[in-house]
């Protein structure tokens, strides 16, 4: 996928089972919810903001096919340092019980 100007690298992830989906779109601030899109890569249904902090926001999504659940990452496009694509590498790394697995990386 290519890079949209403007946006950070995104990740999916699934700790709702015991996968991790990763996908992540950048947004515009960390202070408020922000502005999704309601399906991802034709796949992720989006559904609500389970949680936030510093570098982001997660929310529910769900496998349009598979029907199942899934947490997907947006990071904030205003962070100096973006952490996606380095979390995104670590989590490869370190799979087992416990550890959230990505399924994908993507730019939107």
């Amino acid at each position: 996928m290519s890079r949209i100007e403007g946006v950070s690298p995104p990740i999916v992830t699934q700790q709702l089972s015991d996968k991790i989906v990763r996908a992540s779109r950048t947004i515009t601030s960390t202070n408020e919810e922000p502005q999704v899109p309601l399906v991802l890569i034709n796949r992720y249904r989006v559904t609500t903001m389970i949680g936030s902090g510093s570098f982001g926001h997660i929310f529910e999504a769900n496998d349009i096919h598979t029907h199942e659940q899934v947490a997907v990452k947006f990071e904030s496009h205003s962070l100096q340092y973006p952490q996606l694509a380095y979390e995104a590498r670590v989590l490869k790394l370190i799979s087992g019980i416990g550890i959230p697995k990505i399924f994908w990386f993507v730019y939107i």
